[in-house]
């Protein structure tokens, strides 16, 4: 939405005339279905318009799918009342070429688009993949892509040929949205986490660092940030970063994780036990933590804590 766009502005009296109108009608009959289907449709659109408030959410046709009930209720009356006459039976629609005339093609060629929709619907990979080339210049959908492309499938990816790759793909979508919105905090946090991923310790540190410039509290680039001190065996400054993301959400189990690493590499091994532990606690399916809290209680000679949390390593990764 951009308000300096006249189509923009447009749109937005064509709705507030509709509102009025609609408002106006009610007013003179409070059982006006005309105005009810009006109102129904701005009501309902309006909650994910973005305008009356954040909705927090990227906007997509799911949005979308209650809103229409008002515009077909209006559209069911126009042709109930200039095509069929008021009062007129529901069977005499099908008996009516004008109004078969205006619904079969109405009803395949939407028929035709919501089934060949549903397959663009396989994942958030190919959905968003679907969707770029209609909006290149989208820096939220490029972000989107390349986002999911580095946590979904490269992270999953075994192969090292094949997720460098992926990686590659998915930094042209980044570099795109950025390229729109130099200052969009997230896909500069991802464009850092890209490089993480592929090594690029320099690039990760300084994309990680531009998101951190557009917001400081951003946990997901703190805890990035963090990632690339730590493989370059900055442990001190690592555990910093980490402390201040905690600081910042407490509820953030991934940097409780990353804590208890760098006490390990530290040589504080009962502090990384006592985070370790707590990052468990928050989160009996991080792997992780028990990996790493296995190794901490081993460097102390605990051998009963090392079994025990062995075990139930062995017993999280038979569920998944």
């Amino acid at each position: 939405t951009d308000f300096g766009n006249v189509w923009v502005l447009l749109s937005l009296a064509v709705y507030a005339f509709l509102a009025v109108f609609s408002v106006m009608r009610l007013i003179k009959n409070n059982k006006d279905p005309f105005a009810f289907g009006i109102l129904f449709f701005l009501s309902t659109i309006a909650l994910f318009s973005n305008i009356v408030f954040i909705i927090g959410a990227p906007m997509a046709e799911r949005f979308a799918f209650f809103a229409p009930v008002g515009f077909c209720l209006v559209i069911a009356l126009l042709i109930e009342k200039f095509l069929l006459g008021e009062g007129a039976a529901a069977s005499e629609i099908f008996k009516n070429t004008k109004v078969l005339a205006i619904l079969v093609p109405v009803a395949l060629v939407f028929g035709y688009v919501v089934a060949n929709r549903n397959t663009e619907w396989l994942d958030n990979v190919t959905l968003f993949r679907a969707d770029v080339p209609k909006a290149p210049e989208d820096a939220r959908l490029n972000y989107y892509l390349g986002t999911e492309l580095v946590a979904t499938n490269a992270k999953k990816e075994g192969n090292p040929a094949v997720k460098k790759e992926i990686i590659a793909e998915a930094m042209v979508y980044l570099k795109k949205s950025l390229s729109v919105y130099p200052d969009y905090t997230d896909a500069n946090a991802s464009l850092g986490d890209a490089y993480f991923c592929v090594a690029q310790y320099d690039s990760a540190e300084y994309y990680d660092k531009k998101s951190l410039a557009t917001n400081p509290k951003f946990t997901i680039a703190i805890n990035n940030l963090a990632g690339v001190y730590f493989m370059t065996q900055k442990y001190e400054k690592a555990l910093e970063v980490c402390q201040k993301a905690v600081i910042l959400n407490p509820g953030y189990v991934n940097a409780f994780a990353n804590i208890g690493l760098c006490y390990i590499r530290l040589g504080k091994f009962d502090s990384s036990i006592a985070v370790l532990q707590k990052a468990i606690a928050m989160d009996p399916t991080f792997t992780s933590a028990y990996e790493n809290i296995v190794i901490a209680f081993r460097a102390v000679g605990k051998p009963d804590s090392v079994k025990k949390y062995q075990d139930l390593l062995a017993a999280r990764m038979a569920q998944e």
